[in-house]
């Protein structure tokens, strides 16, 4: 590969535009520079772990990857399809500065697609070496022994800027795997809760956040849901141009934070969609945990919103 020119920048990542030097057809190229002392090794390996895991047609699929040494650390390399039409964050924000705003329709057909590509994530199953289970018939993956994604996988930082949009224009595709991990964690010690809470809070990005995550407490259980309340954030942005506990109307120094731990937040008025898109992000944006729902209600009451198109 040859690359051409970068297309964007993350917290330890460079992505490069590069293209087969025999066939010219393009790629996108993730570089992570893996200094020693910092976990960007681990955040590398578990992506490249969860791109030969999970195959699914709303994920974006790595289609190869190489670690290789360096004086301080080490680099890791990973090859995707190239994704020209951006994410899901470039189209609200042209939204945003348009003031125009997608057709319920076109977003529940998108957010049913990321809400696929989640579900097939928190159904992961693996039984033990060559005994796994997928859901739905989705195609096999490498055969893997039980290890913490056994009892399901989360994404941990869903969010607009990792769903990519595909070529037809209308296919959403998950992306950023390197906050994945087992569904399940139990805080035993207030050990174990402040080492949850200072994960999340280096790898979910705050306005997408869970509120169970912001003041971890010791005995705390979580589960797949912390990724269905970034779905219900992530399905108020695509309507709205914006996250729910961001609201340009309250002014800068108002704490996302303290919105998200109440559920306060606001939906404009006028508002443009149907009372049922709006009770199907509450649905979601509930702050008690064990009263959120799990993902396959989520898909469920998002089919019925639009049957036709999925008949």
């Amino acid at each position: 590969l040859k690359v051409e020119r970068q297309l964007g920048v993350g917290g330890f990542s460079h992505v490069y535009l590069a293209h087969d030097v025999d066939t010219n057809e393009q790629f996108a190229v993730k570089k992570i520079v893996c200094h020693d002392g910092t976990d960007a090794l681990e955040l590398a390996h578990r992506e490249i772990d969860a791109g030969q895991r999970f195959q699914h047609a709303n994920i974006a699929p790595l289609i190869d990857h190489a670690v290789h040494a360096h004086p301080n650390g080490s680099v890791a390399y990973m090859v995707f399809p190239l994704y020209s039409r951006g994410t899901l964050l470039d189209l609200t924000q042209h939204n945003a500065e348009t003031g125009e705003h997608l057709s319920e329709e076109f977003i529940v057909q998108l957010f049913r697609g990321v809400c696929r590509a989640v579900k097939y994530l928190h159904e992961y199953r693996v039984n033990g070496p060559g005994e796994e289970e997928y859901a739905h018939g989705y195609a096999q993956v490498p055969q893997t022994n039980s290890d913490e994604m056994a009892g399901g996988a989360v994404h941990g930082d869903i969010k607009l800027a990792n769903v990519m949009l595909s070529d037809d224009g209308k296919t959403p595709v998950l992306m950023d795997f390197g906050s994945a991990r087992g569904a399940h964690m139990t805080a035993h010690t207030r050990v174990d809760a402040l080492k949850i809470q200072d994960d999340a809070a280096e790898r979910c990005s705050m306005p997408y956040r869970a509120p169970e995550l912001f003041d971890v407490q010791r005995d705390a259980v979580f589960d797949h849901r912390t990724d269905v309340w970034s779905l219900g954030c992530l399905l108020f942005a695509l309507a709205y141009n914006y996250t729910p506990f961001e609201d340009p109307a309250a002014g800068p120094g108002a704490s996302i934070v303290l919105a998200a731990v109440n559920a306060r937040y606001g939906v404009p008025n006028p508002n443009p969609y149907s009372p049922k898109l709006t009770q199907l992000i509450a649905f979601m944006l509930e702050p008690d945990p064990q009263k959120r729902p799990f993902i396959d209600q989520v898909v469920a009451l998002t089919e019925s919103l639009y049957p036709q198109l999925y008949s």
